[in-house]
């Protein structure tokens, strides 16, 4: 799993593989040392365009000649449209990283938005969280906000987030599933790429 930022969504009738180059250059510089690669997300029906370092991308393929490369936001984006396409409701879900949050909205089965944005301290996080339901025109006192990834209760950035919207929770186990107890000693909302990336693998 591919966890550099550098990424573009595009929909499915717009896809094109022998342009991703020029359809990534719209959006980011590909560096000389990156490879592009694809994915194709089945419940939006769109594809992400990503790079990834040669130096990465030569080493694993060396190593793991069958190995299938998948960026990080795939899982985030398939298990959330398909845990709530049936869902007549707006939810947030905010994935944190080291320098940098991913934000997705879905509304009544519908993807608005998946963002990234880089972060330096808790200040630049909670001005784009809060542009984002600006923007979208999101009610922060019945949306319900899910974060994941390098999160905690304590940390700056869900306690910033705590003072503006009211219904904030952190991911979940799939209740779909039976885990062996050691997962279930650990928070589900830091492995929750990890735990759904079986779930895009076809």
């Amino acid at each position: 799993m591919c966890g550099f930022s550098k990424c573009t969504q595009v929909p499915a009738p717009l896809f094109d593989v022998s342009k991703i180059s020029s359809i990534f250059n719209f959006m980011h510089e590909k560096e000389d040392d990156e490879e592009l690669l694809y994915n194709k997300l089945n419940i939006s029906g769109t594809y992400l365009i990503y790079s990834i370092k040669k130096i990465y991308l030569d080493l694993i393929s060396k190593q793991f000649p069958n190995a299938k490369f998948f960026h990080y936001s795939l899982p985030i984006i398939e298990n959330k449209m398909m845990l709530y396409k049936n869902k007549q409701q707006q939810k947030v879900f905010v994935n944190i990283n080291k320098s940098s949050f991913d934000i997705m909205v879905i509304d009544c089965n519908k993807m608005l938005l998946f963002n990234t944005y880089a972060i330096d301290n808790d200040d630049d996080f909670i001005y784009f969280f809060l542009y984002v339901f600006e923007q979208l025109a999101l009610n922060p006192e019945e949306v319900e906000v899910i974060f994941m990834g390098n999160t905690k209760k304590d940390d700056s950035y869900f306690q910033k987030a705590r003072k503006y919207i009211r219904n904030l929770k952190f991911d979940k186990y799939d209740d779909y599933y039976t885990y062996s107890y050691v997962f279930y000693e650990l928070p589900a909302y830091i492995y929750s790429n990890f735990l759904n990336l079986h779930k895009c693998v076809s």
